[in-house]
Formats: C-alpha cells, structure tokens, sequence
C-alpha cells in the first residue's frame, strides 16, 4: 500500500485494511464488525488498489 501510496498515514492504512477486508461466514456483522471474524479476512490486493486511489 506505501508502495502506491507513500503519504498515507498508519491510521488510513487502517482504515484501507478494514474497508476492503471480505466479509466471510454466515453471522451478521455489525458496524463491519463481528466477534468471531472481527472485520473479515484481509483483501490484499483490492487494499492496494484503493490506497493508490486514496485521496485526503
């Protein structure tokens, strides 16, 4: 993600990870949330994409 995108802070890399994480299972996430697979399963490469998209 610094790669494409070296300005971006810990906190919006944070904010990529979680917004483009797949959801998986079937139980309800609340927020984005769930207790058991928390934000889900981490999309590397769709978070690469959208940091080099990524505008403040």
């Amino acid at each position: 993600m610094l790669s494409v995108n070296p300005d971006l802070t810990p906190q919006e890399v944070r904010e990529i990870i979680i917004t483009n994480a797949q959801k998986i299972g079937d139980v309800e996430y609340i927020a984005g949330w769930n207790r058991k697979y928390a934000y889900g399963k981490i999309d590397a490469y769709k978070a690469v994409l959208a940091a080099k998209e990524y505008k403040k």
